[in-house]
């Protein structure tokens, strides 16, 4: 604690009170009366009750009551991922599964939330925790120009998370469109083959206003997207390929006549 300044616990209290979970290291310098090179010693006990987690280049997260209570060691990674991309200054927008679940069309859980963004990111913590299910992976996957592939901005619910908390999401089209060229990222093929069946996804996969895409990942989107609507068990048997030997012999067009 500095001249003037607040205490570290009282610093935490001051930041859960004004729901912000994620500040920076100027932010808590301020709050502390301290100066950037006694801000570590200034933490340390807190750090240690894992009060605060450093997660990023001058960034720190705060842990309030329900994250502790659950034994996690970060809050969701929603409550705080839009005010750190904007002290990092990157695009970004978080997509695939947790993407797909926002756009109504996740069946299943996923363990891994993907987040693309203008800049190479690292997060300094292995994990972060999402409710309810414990612990889960955070990939960060480097985008030119995220915004331009087509996103929405959503509120999140004053119920589970601080007031005034926004998320970008990638669009319906663009979270498809990722997913079949990442099927690594979603859980593999065959679960992004399933996707569009939960839930009334858009017939066409071009994002409005993007920017063009290979041909050949829009016919994988198309066809996955067509598998996808018709169970295994109903689609037609495709005809077997034909034995017969093919002639060396090709037709040629007729001659024109000459006057």
């Amino acid at each position: 604690m500095g001249r003037g300044g607040l205490r570290a616990a009282e610093a935490r209290e001051h930041l859960i009170a004004a729901g912000e979970l994620f500040a920076s290291s100027e932010r808590l310098t301020g709050l502390l009366g301290v100066t950037a090179a006694q801000l570590p010693a200034a933490l340390r006990r807190s750090v240690a009750r894992g009060d605060f987690v450093r997660v990023c280049r001058g960034g720190w997260v705060v842990r309030d009551d329900r994250t502790r209570a659950s034994g996690r060691r970060l809050p969701d990674l929603r409550a705080y991922i839009d005010a750190m991309m904007r002290h990092l200054g990157h695009l970004y927008y978080v997509g695939f599964n947790a993407a797909a679940a926002v756009h109504g069309a996740a069946h299943r859980r996923f363990t891994n939330t993907v987040v693309a963004t203008s800049s190479r990111t690292t997060h300094r913590s292995l994990a972060a925790g999402l409710p309810p299910d414990g612990s889960m992976a955070v990939t960060y996957l480097h985008s030119r120009q995220p915004h331009r592939r087509g996103f929405t901005r959503r509120r999140m619910p004053e119920s589970l998370y601080p007031a005034g908390t926004f998320v970008d999401y990638s669009t319906a089209e663009v979270t498809l469109l990722d997913m079949v060229q990442r099927p690594d990222l979603a859980g593999g093929l065959d679960h992004v083959c399933t996707v569009p069946a939960t839930s009334s996804w858009p017939t066409r996969w071009t994002p409005s206003g993007s920017p063009p895409r290979r041909a050949a990942t829009r016919r994988r989107c198309a066809n996955a997207a067509a598998t996808s609507s018709t169970p295994p068990w109903r689609r037609p048997a495709s005809a077997p390929p034909s034995t017969a030997p093919r002639s060396k012999t090709r037709s040629r067009p007729p001659r024109r006549s000459r006057r």
